[in-house]
């Protein structure tokens, strides 16, 4: 199966809490922890994207 995601995909490797807290991140956000991923698209909404990145995953796909 092949997907193809029109999507523009934000990956947060860390993000330092002056910074995040400048952004309106949450006080507890994981993008302090360098393991969050911002995933936007103008295409797919939020539940299109999580539908799709499930099956991926359950498919063994990452």
């Amino acid at each position: 199966m092949t997907f193809y995601l029109l999507i523009n995909l934000k990956i947060n490797t860390l993000r330092p809490r002056h910074i995040n807290s400048r952004v309106g991140g949450s006080k507890y956000s994981r993008h302090q922890y360098g393991d969050a991923v911002d995933i936007r698209s103008d295409y797919f909404s939020a539940f299109q994207i999580h539908k799709i990145l499930d099956r991926l995953h359950l498919e063994g796909g990452g």
